[in-house]
C-alpha cells in the first residue's frame, strides 16, 4: 500500500493593514527597511519604481494595488520585502514582517473554493487566530505587464 507524502513548507508572514498575506519562503531573498524608489517611466501601473540592491536594479510593486487595497504613502516603519520571481526579482512594500511558520498542504484551504480564479493566490491558510492569504509571486505579473516592464527596462 503506496504511503501518501504530505508536502511542508515554510512562509514567511506579512501585513498590509489587517490583512496577513504569506509567502513561500523560497521566494523571499530578504527583508529590509523602507527606501526611496526611483521611478519608472512608461512601467505598468503595478510598478511604483527601482531601487538599487548592492548594484542589482529590482522593480518595487504595489501588492496594495494587486490586493485592491487602498495606497498608502511609504514610510520609514514600513518594509520592503524583495523577492523573486520566475523571471526577475521584484520588491513590494508591507507594514510588518511577522515571521515564518511551517504548514502542510493539508493546511490550505484552495483560492477557487472561495475567489474567482484569481491565479495569483495559491489558497488561504487557516491558522489559529485568522487566516494567512498564501501568495504566488512567480505569477505576480500578467503577461502584459511583463511584457510592458521588460520594455521600460529596456529604455533605460
Amino acid at each position: 500500500m503506496p504511503v501518501e507524502r504530505i508536502v511542508r513548507f515554510s512562509v514567511a508572514i506579512f501585513r498590509l493593514d489587517d490583512l496577513r498575506i504569506g509567502i513561500n519562503v523560497q521566494n523571499v531573498r530578504r527583508v529590509v527597511r523602507m527606501v526611496a524608489c526611483q521611478p519608472l517611466p512608461n512601467a505598468p501601473d503595478i510598478v511604483d519604481g527601482l531601487i538599487n540592491v548592492r548594484g542589482e536594479v529590482i522593480p518595487v510593486v504595489s501588492m496594495r494595488r494587486r490586493l485592491g487595497l487602498p495606497d498608502k504613502a511609504p514610510h520609514p516603519m514600513q518594509h520592503l520585502v524583495i523577492g523573486t520571481t520566475v523571471s526577475r526579482p521584484l520588491a513590494f512594500a508591507v507594514d510588518a514582517a511577522e515571521g515564518t511558520m511551517e504548514a502542510s498542504e493539508l493546511d490550505v484551504v484552495a483560492s477557487g473554493d472561495f475567489l474567482s480564479d484569481d491565479q495569483r493566490m495559491q489558497g488561504v491558510l487557516k491558522f489559529t487566530d485568522g487566516l494567512i492569504f498564501i501568495h504566488d509571486l512567480a505569477a505576480f505579473f500578467s503577461l502584459d505587464e511583463e511584457v510592458n516592464l521588460n520594455a521600460a527596462l529596456a529604455a533605460l
